[in-house]
């Protein structure tokens, strides 16, 4: 049995500290942390959280990580050096379960926002960038991690925090310190998903579609091939096979609330240098979006079938497909495993709702399900629609009441030590 009293104990200290919040996140949006550029923002975090009294690691990256099958290539090759994952653990004084409570300290770029790391407050919300994605997530984990320590309230199973790197770039902060051997007997993953319980998102894949025509002068146009036509053959064929994985992952338990939870997107089509040559090449970007019901690898080979069953001869021999960027499989939990149903529990006791829901968007949790093989749901305060935008916030209540869920959560998943 869990003793109230102690939980009554933490939930009282958190409710006493909404102005300390609006302080430590302001502080942490004042700092620019654009992935690849963490540095100043991890120094400032293994500081704070130190000052707790809590053990505290910066762990480096080792660069070898580039060789995983699991990582995510950036648009430009990044270097390690002074970039590390932050490492904090509240180490458990019984034989209670364990947990790793996992965010995020980089964030999109702001180039169309010149005040993003000038944090307004009013009233309760704070805008600026990273206020929900994720650093307001940071919030909740020290805001929980500091009314223990001052409390001294000892739970019987660890705690492990972690404060990784590149999550917007593809989760490689995350996936080194799974691969470095870090583990526990489940993993939340704060993200700004309005204190919804998802344990299941839809994975995505990115591709490069390039295909080569035969350029001549379109005084000859009927001697050439366009690669711009090509171009569309692909995108018709695609459009084809979005059609397909829509049926086949129709009524998913999880996923049935949403208007279209998975989806093809051709975002970019470059093709053609002169207007009066017909095209020697064409390029295309997008992305699939997924359900757990797929593999990352089985919509890979799919996408690669469907040019070679239904293109033409002159597709299917001038293509090349490839998978380069981002690759999220999509990961699910069991709706009945024990981590999923004490969090549930959490919420109710908090007056939150218990719905469970897979997210339409992908994110770090899948590396420790499918990496780790941890049992993971993903869980936070903010508003995704306010993410990556001109005008991110979240409010302060929101990070109080996540971080109260979070504190009995803690408390009846790894125990009270008496």
């Amino acid at each position: 049995m869990v003793n109230e009293k102690q939980v009554k104990r933490i939930l009282d200290y958190l409710d006493s500290r909404e102005e300390s919040v609006k302080q430590f996140l302001s502080d942490l949006i004042r700092i620019p942390s654009i992935s690849g550029g963490e540095s100043a923002i991890q120094n400032h975090l293994l500081s704070r959280f130190k000052q707790l009294n809590l053990q505290g690691e910066a762990i480096p990256v080792d660069p070898a990580i580039k060789q995983d099958p699991e990582y995510t290539f950036a648009e430009r090759d990044l270097d390690y050096t002074d970039r590390p994952n932050v490492l904090v653990c509240k180490p458990g004084r019984g034989q209670g379960r364990s947990i790793i409570l996992n965010a995020h300290s980089d964030t999109v770029p702001a180039e169309n926002w010149p005040e993003a790391f000038t944090p307004t407050i009013q009233d309760d919300t704070i805008t600026g960038r990273g206020a929900c994605d994720d650093k307001g997530q940071i919030a909740v984990l020290y805001l929980v991690l500091e009314a223990l320590q001052t409390l001294d309230i000892q739970l019987a199973g660890d705690i492990w925090i972690e404060m990784v790197i590149e999550e917007e770039i593809g989760g490689n902060g995350s996936l080194a310190l799974i691969r470095s051997g870090y583990h526990a007997d489940g993993a939340i993953v704060l993200e700004p998903t309005n204190m919804k319980i998802h344990p299941a998102n839809r994975g995505v894949v990115w591709f490069t579609a390039t295909v080569t025509g035969k350029p001549v002068h379109m005084g000859y146009i009927y001697e050439g091939v366009s690669a711009i036509d090509l171009a569309f053959e692909v995108i018709g064929i695609f459009k084809e096979y979005e059609k397909k994985l829509i049926e086949e992952s129709r009524n998913h338990p999880l996923f049935v609330m949403h208007r279209q939870p998975v989806q093809l997107n051709v975002g970019m089509l470059n093709a053609g240098d002169w207007p009066a040559t017909v095209p020697a090449s064409a390029v295309l970007r997008g992305g699939v979006g997924f359900l757990p019901n797929k593999s990352m690898d089985s919509v890979k080979r799919e996408l690669e079938r469907s040019i070679r069953d239904y293109g033409s001869e002159w597709l299917q021999s001038h293509h090349c497909l490839v998978f380069d960027t981002q690759h999220n499989d999509a990961f699910e939990t069991s709706v009945r495993h024990p981590l999923v149903k004490t969090f549930q529990n959490a919420c109710v006791q908090e007056n939150l709702p218990d719905d469970l829901s897979g997210w339409v968007v992908s994110c770090d949790a899948r590396l420790f399900k499918h990496a780790g093989n941890m049992p993971t749901i993903v869980f936070g305060p903010g508003n995704l629609k306010d993410a990556h935008s001109a005008h991110e916030r979240i409010q302060v209540r929101d990070i109080v009441k996540s971080a109260k869920v979070l504190a009995v959560f803690l408390c009846q998943w790894c125990g009270l030590q008496n």
